[in-house]
């Protein structure tokens, strides 16, 4: 019973304050993502790690650990776009399965499992960010922002552990 209240109890979307975000503020600023790459790696030795993993014989200097980073950010940074920008955000059953599918490919991103503590630390950086870097932001676009990127994290995972369920069968 409780988890159809919590359904129900589930703040909807804020389509439109969400697109406010993106237009106004981050779509053709690259920087945002970038912004949050760096700081999530400041702050998380273990998510850096994580997020090189998969490239190191890439990265093997602090530029070429730079460049693969700032690949990582666009290739978020692109997600974002395909999700708001073609709209797939307005369809809420393709928004679910392509933040699942990108779960379900994150499980091949490393041999050892993510913490589940990186999906939110991902969620509040972002925010972080946002706030700081863009405070002409108002408190209802960065609270439709914090949905989105909860939603995001939350079916992202999702498609995380189901996949990591599966292939250890």
């Amino acid at each position: 019973m409780g988890i159809i209240l919590a359904y129900f109890r589930r703040p909807k979307l804020d389509v439109e304050r969400i697109r406010a975000v993106w237009i106004d503020h981050i779509s053709g600023n690259d920087e945002y993502f970038q912004e949050v790459i760096r700081r999530i790696c400041k702050r998380n030795e273990g998510i850096r790690c994580s997020m090189l993993a998969q490239n190191a014989q890439h990265a093997e200097s602090v530029a070429e650990e730079d460049f693969v980073l700032s690949n990582i950010a666009d290739r978020i940074s692109q997600f974002f776009h395909q999700l708001i920008e073609d709209d797939v955000i307005r369809d809420t059953v393709e928004l679910i399965k392509s933040c699942y599918d990108l779960g379900r490919q994150h499980s091949a991103y490393s041999k050892k499992q993510f913490k589940i503590s990186y999906w939110e630390e991902f969620t509040l950086t972002m925010m972080d960010v946002l706030e700081q870097n863009y405070p002409q932001t108002t408190k209802e676009e960065q609270k439709a922002w914090l949905h989105f990127q909860r939603f995001i994290n939350e079916n992202m995972l999702d498609g995380y552990l189901d996949a990591l369920s599966y292939n250890n069968k």
